[in-house]
């Protein structure tokens, strides 16, 4: 005999009905005999299990397998948009919230900001560092639950201007250039342009820190312009 099952689950505010999958209709009658409460984990808000054997709704208890309701999937956190200086995270939305606190930290501080709405955007963030973002939210009634933390890394951005430049080994023909990367790279070093008047240009691979100029005239002045690139693009 099969009978028609109806989940009950709660959103800590009241009980909402779903549809069950077609396979999961296939409780047997004698699985009455397991009539138990059900205990509520901290990721699952599953309240009650009820079928309808013509007769009057009974409880009954399912399988361990079956819990697959989350609790409002509050744990995900999913990031809609992310760019060099600021992130947009977004979550599923819990009706007769009070209100959502957001957390996100990277490895020198920790910002907290609240919401009454499903999603935030974090600004003032560093380029290509790691935050660990987190959503707190609070019910009117009292009830707080943490979402699990979201790692999130903000895009490279084209790094500050080089320091400390040098010369060196001068001779009539070449002269040897020295710097040091800048302060804030804001993401790895992908390359080095070397630019030297009258409009000669070359790049080094990966995060050179000297070049030597040959074939130069002798007894003639040169501007010589270093800048480094990240993955956004070459900076000053």
């Amino acid at each position: 005999m099969e009978m028609l099952l109806i989940i009950l689950y709660m959103d800590l505010v009241q009980p909402q009905a779903i549809a069950l999958p077609s396979q999961w209709l296939l409780m047997p009658a004698m699985d009455l005999k397991y009539i138990q409460v059900l205990q509520l984990t901290q990721h699952y808000t599953l309240l009650s299990i009820l079928y309808m054997d013509s007769v009057q709704p009974q409880a009954i208890a399912l399988p361990s397998q079956w819990l697959l309701m989350p609790a409002m999937d509050l744990k995900y956190v999913d990031v809609e948009i992310i760019q060099s200086r600021s992130v947009k995270i977004i979550w599923n939305h819990v009706r007769r919230i009070s209100h959502y606190e957001i957390q996100w930290s990277d490895s020198r501080q920790e910002m907290v900001n609240s919401s009454s709405v499903a999603h935030f955007t974090l600004t003032n963030l560093l380029p290509s560092t790691n935050y660990s973002v987190t959503v707190k939210r609070y019910f009117p009634h009292g009830k707080v639950e943490w979402s699990e933390p979201r790692n999130v890394t903000t895009l490279a951005d084209v790094p500050g201007a080089i320091t400390n430049v040098e010369i060196s080994n001068e001779t009539s023909s070449s002269v040897k250039v020295n710097w040091r990367q800048p302060y804030s790279t804001y993401g790895p070093i992908r390359s080095v342009k070397v630019t030297w008047e009258p409009g000669t240009t070359i790049h080094l691979h990966g995060n050179a820190t000297e070049y030597t100029l040959y074939g130069l005239s002798p007894a003639t002045s040169y501007s010589i312009t270093i800048s480094m690139a990240t993955d956004a693009g070459y900076g000053p």
